[in-house]
């Protein structure tokens, strides 16, 4: 199963040190993301949104739903 992340960062046309940079993460911390569904916590997730130009619930759902409740 490929991740939303990993969907939207090649939609995008990002490598992962692309997004890495862009993000002031890791690779290797974008790979654990992407490859395990690690949720990463909120210090991480707006940048990477950011980068990608979209809104943290489009890349965790889950996130976004339990912060409603």
């Amino acid at each position: 199963m490929t991740s939303r992340l990993r969907s939207l960062r090649r939609a995008k046309g990002l490598t992962l040190q692309g997004l890495a940079a862009a993000s002031h993460s890791s690779p290797a911390t974008l790979v654990f993301i992407e490859r395990y569904g690690h949720r990463p916590g909120a210090d991480l997730r707006q940048p990477i949104a950011q980068a990608l130009n979209v809104h943290q619930s489009e890349l965790w759902p889950e996130v976004a739903q339990a912060v409603e409740q």
